[in-house]
């Protein structure tokens, strides 16, 4: 057995502490994908998905972290996939919401055309590079950079909901520093769990944002107005 490993019920769990980090951080997203899920309107709903594929991502991860000794080339790359894309679809759903909330009438169309050409992009390098962990940061960046700057703008503007959502999403940048850094403070705490501590912290104050509907102009949704995500949930 691996040094960094324990035995239950005969399994053998490698990284057990990235495993531990992993589903908690899941059973979080779930609960406030069920939260957001059950609130009235498109931000609510947009942000709803944003933490059911954050759910999906990490529980990807607790097999990837857990039991990847236990699955062959195929199987474990597409636990890979799978993570990948599901975070992906996160920082798109992140996208939208802050589009239907933000940016103007006119240029909506456009903007959320650009968000499913990078997703289109993203899943594509997938597909032909493999789900490399390089692929996720730089497409994590390339997208919620700019989701990050225009929340920011809001929230100087008045918008505490959008204030609460930079942060969050800043600090989860921070997450992503660690793990790239290798900031391991033991073996058995490693960069990993660094990063999921930090990811906690991020998607509480995405949530409070979330739970917020954003209110007056330009933060709130003129009527009528499409509903992308409605149909995106059960």
């Amino acid at each position: 057995m691996a040094p960094n490993s324990i035995e239950i019920a005969g399994v053998v769990i490698q990284s057990p502490v990235n495993v531990t980090t992993d589903f908690l951080l899941g059973l979080q997203c779930f609960a406030y994908y069920r939260h957001l899920s059950r609130r009235e309107g498109e931000w609510a709903r947009c942000w709803a998905l944003f933490f059911q594929m954050m759910a999906i991502a990490t529980a990807a991860g607790v097999v990837k972290h857990g039991l990847h000794y236990m699955l062959g080339v195929s199987a474990f790359t597409l636990v890979l996939a799978v993570s990948n894309v599901a975070s992906g679809f996160s920082t798109h759903s992140a996208q939208r919401a802050t589009i239907m909330s933000v940016a103007a009438p006119a240029r909506r169309s456009l903007l959320q055309l650009l968000t499913l050409v990078q997703l289109a992009v993203f899943v594509a390098a997938n597909l032909v590079v493999g789900p490399d962990i390089m692929l996720l940061i730089a497409n994590t960046a390339v997208g919620l950079i700019p989701v990050i700057v225009v929340q920011a703008r809001a929230f100087r503007r008045g918008s505490t909901a959008s204030g609460a959502i930079a942060g969050g999403l800043m600090l989860s940048m921070l997450a992503g520093l660690a793990y790239v850094g290798k900031f391991s403070p033991s073996p058995w705490f490693d960069c990993i769990d660094v990063a999921h501590l930090v990811m906690g912290v991020s998607l509480e104050l995405v949530r409070r944002g979330a739970a917020r509907a954003p209110s007056g102009s330009p933060h709130g949704f003129p009527a009528p107005f499409p509903t992308p995500c409605s149909g995106a949930l059960p």
